[in-house]
């Protein structure tokens, strides 16, 4: 006997639905061996049922000169503290107005138009990256995150960034010739 079609044969065409339908299924047998099980257990489970993620922002700018600006965040490990302007979203917000407010927050630099150039994800955080025009030279630094800025000529970076700043930042150079006069 099967308890569950094909996903296909019962028309279920979410991931989340056929998470459910076996969790229905599933309940009468584990809720009994589940309450007895320790709290980080359990949690671990919920995780799994209900899966959450963080989302993230970046944003490839650009001064008139065509170079990246990269900041020295604080709070990241050495061999990776550089890394283009990124945040996380707030609750509410779109990704455009999340990188918006971080790029602001940061460096203080307002952006007028932005591009989505890529997107990279892990297991709990989703990362939208955008190519932006800055207007200034001289970023007014937010202390208390960002220690050290550079402006960096894109196609040679050498700086040490995690792996999504560095694939956004070589879409953002590949799509640079195409998008010509469009550029924000």
């Amino acid at each position: 006997m099967r308890l569950l079609a094909h996903p296909a044969e019962a028309g279920w065409y979410n991931g989340a639905i056929v998470r459910q339908r076996i969790w229905h299924h599933l309940v009468p047998f584990a809720a009994p061996i589940v309450r007895r099980m320790p709290w980080k257990y359990r949690r671990a489970i919920l995780r799994v049922i209900h899966p959450t993620f963080l989302m993230g922002v970046g944003a490839v700018c650009l001064n008139p000169a065509n170079q990246v600006l990269l900041l020295k965040h604080r709070f990241l490990n050495e061999a990776y503290a550089w890394g283009l302007p990124s945040g996380n979203i707030e609750r509410g917000e779109t990704p455009e107005q999340g990188i918006r407010r971080e790029v602001y927050e940061e460096t203080g630099f307002t952006l007028e138009r932005v591009i989505p150039v890529h997107v990279d994800s892990d297991l709990r955080l989703v990362e939208v990256f955008f190519l932006a025009r800055v207007d200034g030279h001289a970023p007014r630094l937010q202390l208390d995150e960002v220690t050290e800025w550079a402006w960096c000529d894109p196609a040679t970076v050498t700086l040490p960034m995690r792996s999504s700043h560095q694939a956004a930042l070589r879409q953002a150079v590949g799509l640079l010739p195409a998008l010509g006069p469009h550029l924000p």
